[in-house]
């Protein structure tokens, strides 16, 4: 039955994160954000026994949403960078002094850590406060963003972007979601 939770939680949030950057029906960004942050609030609810505290996590996994990821998710591929024709993302802010320090896909998959982290922030605290490991492991689903992306461009590196998964950011989409619902899935067998 395990097996089961950890595989449902992964394919629908790989779903609701593929559906996030475009693909299936138009949505509002809210009701898609809705999607994504609801299987966090509720295990953050169950975890700490708390309807509120499940409410809380909902409405900042929702917040973390909205950050983007836009900068990142190119790494490296595109010549708009923070000075030349993109604004910084909001949480890019805490990395941009590395701009033009490091290389620039080294850059927008630290960008990527980031912004995968802080979209599990809220459940990883709140799930984290009962049982550190499936705080740990909400997390690092959130930490493997990055790594989404770089599978992405290793599998597609000559992308186009025409809205099927034939495109490298739409298979890091993809993995962002099926990689964060991994990590979920595991931390509500482990509660």
């Amino acid at each position: 039955m395990h097996i089961v939770t950890i595989i449902t939680i992964a394919f629908y949030l790989s779903v609701v994160s593929r559906w996030h950057g475009g693909a299936f029906v138009k949505a509002p960004k809210q009701v898609k954000n809705f999607a994504w942050s609801l299987p966090f609030g509720l295990l953050s609810g169950l975890a700490l026994n708390n309807v509120i505290a499940g409410i809380i996590v909902t409405l900042f996994s929702m917040l973390a949403k909205t950050v983007g990821h836009g900068g990142g998710m190119d790494l490296g591929h595109s010549p708009k960078e923070p000075g030349s024709g993109r604004k910084p993302e909001k949480l890019e802010y805490l990395i941009l002094w590395l701009h033009g320090k490091i290389s620039q896909y080294w850059y927008d998959a630290l960008l990527l850590l980031v912004l995968g982290l802080f979209s599990t922030l809220g459940a990883a605290v709140a799930v984290g406060h009962v049982l550190p490991l499936a705080g740990a492991l909400i997390a690092i689903g959130g930490a493997l963003k990055p790594i989404a992306y770089m599978i992405g461009w290793a599998v597609i590196p000559d992308s186009h972007g025409d809205g099927d998964i034939d495109d490298a950011t739409e298979i890091g989409e993809l993995l962002t979601g099926l990689f964060a619902g991994l990590g979920l899935g595991l931390a509500w067998v482990c509660i």
